[in-house]
């Protein structure tokens, strides 16, 4: 008798175990797995330019835009992709020189029509969320697409992506937000040699095992560092996107052509230029040198990017 109420009580002990095990875990992937809130969702600027409403004067505030590039930037409107303009702009310069304008520029969203790379153009949209977006249509609205959009975004999110929709008028919003963008453009993006977990957080799609990684593989010395090691777990597409908020600081001497890209305006001919004037010695005589290649504005914003003096 006593043999068989311990043969009981270890199968009752065993399955309260596991119960406990399976619910952390399900508590565990919940967390993961919940969209991050970004805190600048709501204060931020929206400053990207429609491909198919632009003037050549909007266009020709790009760094290293110049006119021949205006006229084929408008020659291939209506622009109903981000994959038709990396196309046909890639006819022209290489694939670094197309992403770096692209930062600037947006396609219009179409709700019922945007392939999944259109879609992405949305901070905190994935390929994983592009495709569910795709499978969830007809919408009929740009109403109903937000809603669904709800269901896999933050409330914050979803009112940032209305500026990239097809029809929806924000020119109120931004007509309002636009003494805030007149003033000196904040600098947001996250050092990753220093930020803290809790930082890393607040990035769109970022989960908590991704942030382990991130501070895994400090310091970073070079973009491309970043990339390879973030790209042993994601995608190419997921990087990029992740890119976007974070950056490693630009050593004046040492940095790769990569990394001094990472500074608005340094073009690949740029950073060789640079790089064949070294030594600098100083971050000081690195910005001369800078600002005999980017307007003053660049080279005050370029400060943010230096690793500061030992």
């Amino acid at each position: 008798m006593n043999r068989r109420l311990l043969a009981l009580f270890s199968l009752l002990l065993i399955g309260a175990v596991a119960l406990i095990t399976m619910n952390s875990a399900s508590i565990s992937a919940a967390q993961d797995s919940t969209p991050a809130a970004t805190a600048e969702a709501t204060a931020q600027t929206f400053t990207l330019l429609n491909l198919n409403t632009a003037t050549a004067d909007d266009f020709l505030t790009i760094p290293d835009m110049n006119n021949r590039m205006v006229r084929e930037f408008m020659e291939y409107r209506p622009y109903v992709s981000i994959a038709q303009f990396r196309q046909e702009i890639g006819k022209y310069v290489d694939d670094t020189q197309v992403a770096a304008w692209e930062k600037y520029l947006y396609v219009p969203v179409q709700v019922d029509d945007s392939d999944a790379a259109t879609l992405m153009q949305i901070p905190g949209v994935t390929e994983d969320i592009a495709n569910q977006l795709i499978s969830a249509r007809p919408f009929g609205s740009n109403d109903a697409f937000l809603t669904k959009l709800g269901t896999l975004l933050t409330a914050d999110q979803v009112a940032y992506a209305k500026y990239y929709i097809d029809g929806l008028d924000m020119s109120a919003t931004l007509e309002a937000t636009a003494e805030v963008a007149a003033t000196a453009q904040p600098f947001t993006l996250f050092n990753l040699n220093t930020a803290s977990a809790d930082d890393f957080l607040t990035i769109p799609d970022m989960n908590n095992r991704m942030v382990r990684e991130f501070m895994e593989y400090r310091p970073y010395v070079s973009i491309a560092q970043f990339r390879q090691e973030i790209g042993k777990y994601v995608d190419d597409t997921q990087v990029a996107a992740w890119e976007k908020y974070v950056y490693v600081p630009v050593q004046v001497d040492d940095s790769d052509a990569a990394t001094l890209m990472q500074i608005p305006g340094v073009t690949e001919d740029i950073a060789n230029q640079l790089i064949s004037a070294r030594p600098f010695g100083s971050n000081d005589a690195f910005l001369t040198k800078l600002g005999t290649l980017l307007t003053a504005d660049q080279v005050e914003y370029a400060q943010n990017y230096l690793e500061a003096a030992q």
